[in-house]
């Protein structure tokens, strides 16, 4: 039996890393190191290794770190039906349009004040444009005869 298979086989039976290298008398680290692979095959086909909760945690500090760095299962995804979804956006719009409504209360005078300003500058920026077409038009008119000063 190779060093792959008895890694493997004792992978299955819910060892640690740890445990694996201790039974088998190589370096520490080892497995993670040349055989991690195999090691996480062998958790894989193991579902009682997924399945155990933190009261019944394995022994050893580098098991416990292990556990929760790549083997812990995360929380199961909530699925919502369409209605519930729906539900949810409407919410989360009336919620926003509340927020908006707050921000507008309290800074209504600056807006109120900005946008009667952007007005003016818009009107007068209009007025100019008109003025300076009339302008160039009254010059084309008068150099090409067509008034009489």
């Amino acid at each position: 039996m190779t060093l792959e298979d008895r890694i493997l086989r004792l992978a299955r039976l819910g060892m640690t890393p740890y445990q694996i290298e201790e039974q088998l008398g190589i370096k520490h680290f080892t497995i993670h190191i040349g055989y991690h692979k195999v090691l996480q095959q062998g958790y894989s086909e193991n579902e009682a290794f997924f399945d155990r909760t933190a009261g019944e945690q394995l022994s050893g500090t580098v098991t416990e770190k292990f556990r929760r760095i790549g083997l812990k299962k995360g929380p199961a995804k909530e699925t919502l039906t369409e209605e519930e979804q729906r539900e949810k956006q409407a919410q989360k719009r009336a919620k926003n349009a509340a927020k908006r409504r707050r921000y507008y209360q309290r800074h209504r005078e600056e807006i109120l004040a900005y946008q009667k300003l952007t007005y003016q500058k818009r009107r007068e920026a209009a007025k100019d444009e008109l003025n300076e077409k009339h302008k160039r038009r009254e010059k084309h008119w008068k150099s090409s005869g067509c008034i009489r000063s």
